[in-house]
């Protein structure tokens, strides 16, 4: 794996051109691939084999159609099925045997989506996260180490995450935990005093976790019962807000590093020491951000959905792979000098957007990312919670850090000016005070972002 993470290296200084020119090949050899050993994708486009450059003309897959309905026809290999791959999910193995890796997806939006991974594509797709750990913190100003130089140091990994074996996280704490770094992993449904007494027990050096998680670690620090001082935190799986990052920043003194990925895809961008957006790595990934009508989208413009295709996976291809995801993209160059596209918004997924109404009695689509921002900001806000009713009014649940009067009435403020451009009237948000809340996580113990009311 080390072989091949210094190997991957190479594109971290090569030109714009020389990337493209690269994951042109890669992509070329995928489809070949494809074409010739799975009958789905030969059954799907018919004809001669497709080139890089048609790419955009192919038909997407979904979860239904590729995952689930066409799964073994879209198998390259003869040994695997989905039968069998869901049977290895059931053994609920946590370090799984034999010649294939099968995960899940978490399934907060829906039904979890089944993908196999051979041990060569697996361990691929662990150099890479290997490497964007790396890219992240080399050249910081306030010497961070880098993930290669806290292997070397015998470093120690937290992670709060999940335990259950089906999700990438829980075989991906495996992997690394044999032989390479000493880890700890956690469920972020724990009770918080637990992981607390755990963490400082075992004293990490390394400090993963979804953000909601990492948010009640940062706050259990401040209440003076965290005594950890990790040198590297990095964090994936749920959408990462601006309050979250500074409150990371000012309780240990270093900056939140953020990855995006998928179960289907493993890794597929990571922030670098800039912070100005993740940088999409095009030698592992095709990204490519859609309107609603599936149309691709040029850079700067946010898009309704993505279509990802995968360069590591050949056991099971991930073409023009249909994902909800709502993200902007730059092609913009970044002043850390990597030659990849940056992720400039990772807003969470599309099943998340609130249906709330307009006066008319219409009803409009709203990010929880625009409810969230405004409150984010507020020190005196110590948690909250948001969620639509049937009316199309937004409810949100607010726990405050003091016992500052008139709380309540500056949460529906901040927010009512964030949803009057939007056409939305103030008699829509209702704000309710509470002593705690009880987060609803999905069955991979990730946070349930918008709550059922």
């Amino acid at each position: 794996m080390v072989i091949r993470h210094s190997r991957l290296r190479a594109l971290e200084s090569a030109s714009r051109a020389d990337v493209l020119a690269f994951q042109r090949s890669r992509l070329a050899d995928l489809l070949e691939y494809a074409a010739r050993c799975s009958s789905f994708y030969r059954r799907r486009w018919g004809g001669p084999v497709p080139r890089p450059h048609q790419l955009s003309d192919l038909q997407p897959v979904t979860k239904s159609s590729l995952l689930v309905e066409g799964f073994d026809e879209a198998l390259t290999v003869t040994d695997l099925s989905l039968a069998t791959a869901r049977t290895r999910l059931a053994d609920m193995c946590r370090r799984q045997r034999g010649r294939y890796i099968v995960v899940a997806s978490s399934g907060t939006t829906g039904e979890p989506a089944i993908m196999p991974f051979s041990r060569h594509d697996w361990r691929t797709g662990m150099a890479y996260m290997l490497r964007s750990s790396d890219m992240a913190t080399r050249g910081m100003a306030d010497h961070t180490a880098s993930i290669l130089d806290v292997i070397k140091e015998r470093p120690r990994l937290a992670g709060i995450s999940t335990l259950n074996p089906i999700h990438v996280s829980s075989q991906l704490a495996a992997s690394f935990h044999s032989g390479l770094v000493p880890s700890l992993i956690l469920p972020a449904s724990m009770p918080l005093d637990e992981q607390v007494e755990q963490l400082n027990c075992f004293q990490p050096t390394i400090l993963g976790a979804y953000p909601s998680a990492l948010d009640l670690l940062v706050e259990a620090a401040v209440d003076g019962g965290l005594k950890i001082s990790p040198m590297l935190i990095f964090t994936g799986g749920e959408t990462v807000t601006v309050g979250i990052r500074r409150r990371v920043q000012q309780v240990w003194g270093r900056a939140l590093f953020d990855f995006y990925g998928l179960a289907e895809t493993l890794i597929i961008a990571g922030e670098c020491r800039e912070h100005k957006g993740l940088h999409l790595y095009e030698d592992a990934v095709v990204l490519e951000v859609v309107d609603e009508n599936g149309q691709v989208l040029p850079p700067g413009e946010r898009g309704a959905g993505i279509l990802v295709t995968s360069l590591i996976n050949k056991t099971l291809p991930i073409i023009r792979y249909a994902v909800s995801d709502l993200i902007t993209l730059s092609d913009e160059p970044c002043p850390c000098g990597l030659p990849f596209r940056r992720i400039l918004a990772i807003e969470g997924r599309r099943e998340e957007l609130l249906r709330l109404r307009k006066p008319d009695g219409k009803t409009v689509r709203v990010h929880p990312f625009v409810i969230e921002s405004p409150i984010e900001e507020m020190a005196s806000v110590r948690r909250f919670q948001i969620s639509s009713d049937e009316r199309g009014d937004v409810v949100i649940v607010v726990v405050p850090a003091n016992d500052e009067a008139g709380l309540s009435a500056r949460v529906t403020t901040a927010v009512a000016m964030a949803l009057r451009p939007l056409g939305l009237k103030d008699d829509v948000i209702h704000v309710k005070m509470v002593t705690s809340i009880e987060s609803q996580r999905s069955s991979t113990d990730k946070l349930i972002r918008v709550q059922s009311s």
